[in-house]
């Protein structure tokens, strides 16, 4: 049988004759092999190019999430079912604070403001994760109404998003003060939450709580719990 080569060779030698069918039929089964090896390359990566679009589109981060209209758990104000946020705000009524002497409709009304300060890491045990800020009050609109600060700790995407946990202050807050304790921004370091707490003694203003200390906090046995509270200094007074 002559091979491809010997066939290019008599071709050469016999140009200006008549085509060598057996020649072009070699030379055209190549081509359509190259031709059709690029058109299956072009749908593979199409086929790859979808499937990463979607899996984007499945593991978007959570800064897509939009959390000024997200539901929080009912424990972060002591509600009993989820409060669900409207531009960052919600209202709740007969909670576990009791009457609060709210400046609403009931003395028991509790005003929901949260999520104006997000911030994003990652959490040993969990992965990226998002600390939401959350402030329970009175409806007051002073920081005398404010009766619970808090952070509510999510993990999931930005379709879906699961509550991991709470932070509250570990500081209690005594008969004799007025104000309660109140929480700084969130730090993430190296899988943990490092949070500030600041709390009053019953000689401090309410501008001015002097009471400082550090809670870290971190994923354990299924659940967010503080494993770590140093105390830099003492309330006066």
């Amino acid at each position: 049988m002559m091979c491809a080569g010997s066939l290019r060779q008599l071709e050469r030698r016999n140009r200006g004759a008549a085509p060598n069918p057996m020649l072009n039929r070699v030379v055209t089964t190549r081509h359509e092999k190259w031709i059709g090896g690029l058109a299956i390359a072009a749908a593979l990566a199409a086929l790859v190019g979808v499937a990463a679009v979607a899996s984007a589109q499945t593991t978007l981060p959570l800064q897509a999430v939009g959390w000024q209209n997200e539901t929080l758990p009912g424990a972060v104000c002591k509600a009993r079912s989820p409060i669900r946020l409207h531009d960052h705000i919600a209202q709740i009524s007969h909670t576990g604070f009791g009457d609060v002497n709210s400046f609403g409709s009931d003395p028991d009304l509790v005003r929901v403001a949260a999520a104006y300060d997000v911030t994003y890491g990652q959490l040993g045990g969990v992965g990226p994760a998002a600390a939401v800020d959350v402030g329970c009050s009175n409806n007051g609109g002073t920081a005398d109404g404010q009766i619970r600060v808090a952070d509510v700790v999510f993990r999931g995407s930005a379709t879906r998003v699961r509550v991991v946990g709470l932070i509250t202050p570990r500081q209690p807050h005594s008969s004799n003060v007025s104000h309660v304790p109140l929480l700084g921004k969130v730090k993430w370091v190296d899988g943990r939450i490092v949070v500030a707490e600041s709390w009053y003694g019953p000689n401090d203003p309410t501008c001015c709580a002097s009471g400082r200390a550090t809670t870290t906090w971190a994923y354990r046995t299924g659940k967010l719990t503080a494993v770590r509270t140093v105390v830099t200094r003492r309330p006066t007074g």
